[in-house]
C-alpha cells in the first residue's frame, strides 16, 4: 500500500531525475544513483520525508520540515528558502516548494518566469523545464513561465494531481481520467483512455499508474522510457528525463529506459514504510522489509501474526489480513479470521478488514467484498474501508458511497473526496459513522454524532480514520487532530508531525516522521504503549572503582518492547564509561565530577523512548573525608573556657 505525503498524494519515496534517481529509504535517510557528475547523486546525512531529482540536482523534505538540496547550484537552485514546506519539486534549472501555510514558494533560474509563483495557496506544485504548475486546495491548476506550446496554460476543472515535462504537462482528474496539454511533437499529450490513479512526465513522454497497478506509457520511445513492463504491479512511479521507475509491491525499485548512467539499474534497496493498522484491543504494524508484527490483546490469535512478508495490512475488530508480496492468496489471522480471508485466486492491491467480512480492490479494477448478507458491492471503487456493520468507498469519478446495514450507510455527503473510512464500532453504541477527506482538503464526518465523531474539525487534511468511537486525522503540516469520545484519552493526541495513523477501540498510534511509533487512549491491553526507560534515576559511581548499571526499556502493562537498541543522544558519559547498544552502562571511571547526560531506546516496533540522567563520580577517599567531616560537625565537645589550666 502506498503511503500518503502531507497532500493526500502519493508519497515521493521515489523520485527519478535528469540522468540520476533518489529514492527515500525505510529509516528516513535518502540514497541515490546514476549520474554524480555534478554532486547530485551524493545526498547529504539525515532523515527525510520526501525526495525530488531534477537535472543536475536534487532536493529533500527533512523531518523538521526544512529543505536540503545538493548538487549544481549554477543558478541558485540549491539553495532553497529557510522556511518549512510540506512538498518539494526540483526541476531542470529550479525548484518549488509548497511552504506550511500552503503558500508556494520557487527559486533558481527565472529565464521564463518560472519562479515568479501566482498568489494563492496549494496542495502541491511541480516544475521541470522553464515552467511550472500548482494544485490549488480547491483542485484547480494554476501554471506560469514559458508558454511557448501551450504548456503553461492550464486545461479547467478540478484534479488531484499534477506532474510536469519540458514542454508539456498532465494532470490526474477527479474522475481517474489524465488530461495533458502543450508539446505533443511525440504524442506525449495524448493520454489514453484508462483509469489512472496517479500520472507523471518525462522530458517528451508521459506514464501512468491505472487502477489495476499495471504502468502504461505513450510519448517518445527512442531509449524505451515508454515500454512499461506489464509483468508487474506497481504503487507508485516517477519519469525522469528518458527513463522511468516504479515502486513494486515488494517495495524495491524496477526502472526502464535509458540507462547510461546506470539510472536504470537501482539498488536493491526497499523504498517501502512502516505501515500501522489498528484493531478493538490491539495493533499490527509492517515493518519496512514487510514482515508484520502485532501487540495488544492475543483474544483469538489476533496478535500472532505469520512470519512471511507482505506489502499491505489491515486490521479488523478481531483479526487482520495482508497482502503478500508474490502474487499469492493474502493471508488473515486472529478471531474470524475465515471470515475475513478474501477469496483464492483473486489478486488485491488492497485490503480492508472488518468484524465478520472484508473488503478488497482488485488488481483487475474494481472491489469485491465477501462473506457478509449485504448489498452488492458497487462498481467502480479505488478505494474501501471495511466498517463493522458497512462499508464506504471512493469510486473512480472521487465520489462516495457507503452501503451496510448501518443508518450512515445512506447518509454519505455528496462532493469528491480523496479518501473515507468506516467505523469499526458498535452501531448500536455510537460506531455507526464514516468519514472522509474531501478533494479541497477538508473532512466530512457522517452518521451518529452522539460524541462529536460526526463534528471533524476544520483545516486541510490528508487522510483521516475513524477508530470505535472517535476519528483522528492528519493535518497537511503533518500534526494531528482527534475528536470524538476521550473517555481514554483517545483524542488527545502528541505533538509533533506524522505520516500515519491507525484508530481503533478507544486508542490511535501513529507514525512520527522520523519513523518511530507513537500510541495514545486505551492501553488496558498493551494495545497502546508509551514504552519508559529504567531506572529513573543511577547510584553514583567511585573513581577508580569498576561500574555496571542495566537500562531497562519498560513496555508496561502487557508489552514488552523487543529487542530495544539504546543510544547515547545528548550530553556526555563520565569519561571511562560506555552504553552499549544493549542498555549496559558499564566501565571505570577515571575523572571526578558531574555528567549529565540523555538515553533513548529503540525497539523493533518502532517505539521509543528517553530519559536524561545525571550521574556522580567521586574518590573513595573525599567520600570518606566528606563522611568524617560530616561526622565531627555532629559532635557536641564541652567547651574549656573557665578551666583551670594544667588541670585534666
Amino acid at each position: 500500500m502506498a503511503t500518503r505525503d502531507g497532500l493526500g498524494l502519493l508519497a515521493d519515496t521515489l523520485s527519478t531525475g535528469g540522468y540520476h534517481a533518489c529514492g527515500l529509504k525505510s529509516d528516513g535517510t535518502v540514497i541515490c544513483w546514476g549520474d554524480d557528475s555534478e554532486g547530485q547523486a551524493s545526498p547529504p546525512s539525515g532523515t527525510f520525508t520526501q525526495v525530488s531529482a531534477g537535472r543536475f540536482f536534487s532536493c529533500g523534505l527533512k523531518t523538521d520540515g526544512t529543505l536540503a538540496c545538493w548538487g549544481n547550484n549554477r543558478y541558485g537552485q540549491a539553495e532553497p528558502p529557510s522556511d518549512t514546506f510540506i512538498q518539494v519539486s526540483a526541476g531542470y534549472v529550479s525548484a518549488c516548494g509548497v511552504k506550511t501555510d500552503g503558500t508556494a514558494a520557487c527559486w533558481g533560474n527565472n529565464t521564463r518566469g518560472q519562479i515568479n509563483v501566482p498568489s494563492g495557496t496549494y496542495r502541491q506544485v511541480a516544475v521541470t523545464g522553464y515552467f511550472a504548475c500548482g494544485l490549488k486546495f480547491d483542485g484547480t491548476l494554476n501554471c506560469w513561465g514559458d508558454n511557448t506550446y501551450g504548456q503553461a496554460t492550464a486545461p479547467t476543472g478540478t484534479f488531484l494531481q499534477v506532474s510536469v515535462g519540458l514542454y508539456h504537462a498532465c494532470a490526474l482528474k477527479t474522475d481517474g481520467s489524465v488530461a495533458c496539454w502543450g508539446d505533443n511533437a511525440n504524442g506525449q499529450a495524448s493520454a489514453p483512455g484508462d483509469t489512472f490513479t496517479e500520472v507523471q512526465t518525462g522530458y517528451d513522454y508521459s506514464c501512468g499508474l491505472k487502477t489495476n497497478g499495471k504502468a502504461v506509457c505513450w510519448g517518445n520511445d527512442s531509449q524505451g522510457q515508454s515500454s512499461a513492463p506489464n509483468d508487474r504491479v506497481f504503487t507508485l512511479l516517477s519519469s525522469g528525463a528518458y527513463f522511468a521507475c516504479g515502486v513494486t509491491l515488494k517495495g524495491t525499485a524496477a526502472c526502464w529506459g535509458d540507462d547510461s548512467y546506470g539510472q536504470a539499474s537501482p539498488p536493491p534497496d526497499v523504498f517501502n514504510p512502516r505501515q500501522l493498522s489498528a484493531g478493538a484491543a490491539f495493533t499490527c504494524e509492517l515493518d519496512a522489509t514487510g514482515v508484520p508484527s502485532c501487540w495488544g490483546s492475543n483474544s483469538g490469535g489476533a496478535t500472532d501474526a505469520p512470519a512471511d512478508n507482505f506489502f499491505q495490512i489491515s486490521s479488523g475488530r478481531a483479526s487482520s489480513c495482508a497482502l503478500p508480496a508474490e502474487d499469492a492468496t493474502p493471508v488473515c489471522w486472529g478471531t474470524n479470521s475465515k471470515a475475513t480471508q478474501p477469496p483464492a485466486g483473486t489478486l488485491f492491491t488492497q485490503l480492508s478488514t472488518g468484524e465478520l467480512h472484508g473488503c478488497g480492490i482488485r488488481a483487475t479494477g474494481g472491489a469485491e467484498c465477501w462473506t457478509m448478507e449485504w448489498d452488492t458491492t458497487p462498481g467502480g471503487l479505488i478505494q474501501v474501508s471495511a466498517g463493522q456493520q458497512a462499508n464506504c468507498g471512493v469510486r473512480s469519478n472521487s465520489t462516495a458511497i457507503c452501503w451496510g446495514w448501518t443508518k450512515y450507510a445512506n447518509s454519505t455527503p455528496a462532493g469528491t473526496f480523496l479518501q473515507v473510512t468506516a467505523a469499526n464500532g458498535n452501531a448500536g453504541e455510537g460506531g455507526d459513522f464514516g468519514c472522509g477527506v474531501r478533494t479541497d482538503g477538508t473532512l466530512a464526518c457522517w452518521g451518529d454524532n452522539t460524541y462529536g465523531q460526526a463534528t471533524p474539525p476544520a483545516g486541510n487534511f490528508s487522510l483521516v480514520d475513524a477508530g470505535g468511537l472517535h476519528a483522528c486525522g492528519l493535518r497537511t503540516d503533518g500534526s494531528v487532530a482527534c475528536w470524538g469520545d476521550n473517555s481514554h484519552g483517545e483524542s488527545t493526541p502528541p505533538s509533533g508531525t506524522f505520516t500515519q495513523l491507525a484508530a481503533g477501540w478507544g486508542f490511535t498510534c501513529g507514525l512520527r516522521t522520523q519513523g518511530t511509533v507513537a500510541c495514545w487512549g486505551d492501553d488496558a491491553s498493551g494495545q497502546a504503549p508509551r514504552p519508559s526507560i529504567r531506572p529513573e534515576a543511577l547510584p553514583p559511581a567511585g573513581l577508580g572503582v569498576s561500574y555496571s548499571q542495566a537500562l531497562v526499556m519498560d513496555g508496561g502493562v502487557n508489552y514488552t518492547p523487543p529487542q530495544p537498541l539504546f543510544s547515547l543522544v545528548g550530553g556526555k558519559l563520565p569519561n571511562g564509561l560506555l552504553l552499549s547498544a544493549a542498555g549496559i552502562l558499564s566501565g571505570t571511571p577515571t575523572a571526578e565530577g558531574t555528567s549529565n547526560f540523555t538515553v533513548n531506546a529503540t525497539d523493533e516496533n518502532g517505539f521509543a523512548a528517553s530519559r536524561s540522567y545525571t550521574l556522580t563520580v567521586s574518590s573513595a577517599t573525599s567520600s570518606v573525608l566528606s563522611q568524617g567531616k560530616r561526622g565531627r560537625q555532629k559532635v557536641h565537645r564541652p567547651k574549656r573556657h573557665g578551666l583551670v589550666q594544667g588541670i585534666r
